[in-house]
């Protein structure tokens, strides 16, 4: 018998507690193998061809896009360090992780 039926078979219950033979990998593909399937099924729809296209060509932007973050990120955190109490920004990588948590929400 197939490993992967094996595990198909012993799924019934997935707590964590029900199989404690699953180890990392087994595990892995008994959670992963559903989602790839579910995956799979999006080459049938149109839709999912002018997603994959948009992304291909805004990859180009990408590296450009992420240098002016990266600008962003140290000019402004740098702006916090000197203007803020020590109090409330003790480091400079404090600093960086408020500009970096302010500039992505």
């Amino acid at each position: 018998v197939p490993v992967a039926l094996k595990i198909r078979l012993q799924s019934l219950n997935l707590a964590a507690d029900a199989h404690p033979e699953l180890e990392g990998v087994e595990l892995g593909l008994l959670v992963m193998v559903p989602v790839l399937r579910l995956l799979k099924l999006l080459r049938r729809f149109e839709n999912s061809h002018l997603i994959k296209q948009a992304f291909r060509e805004a990859v180009g932007a990408l590296p450009s896009l992420l240098y002016c973050m990266m600008v962003l990120v140290v000019g402004f955190s740098a702006i916090i360090y000197v203007l803020e109490p020590r109090g409330n920004v003790e480091t400079m990588p404090r600093a960086i992780w408020f500009t970096m948590v302010t500039l992505t929400t």
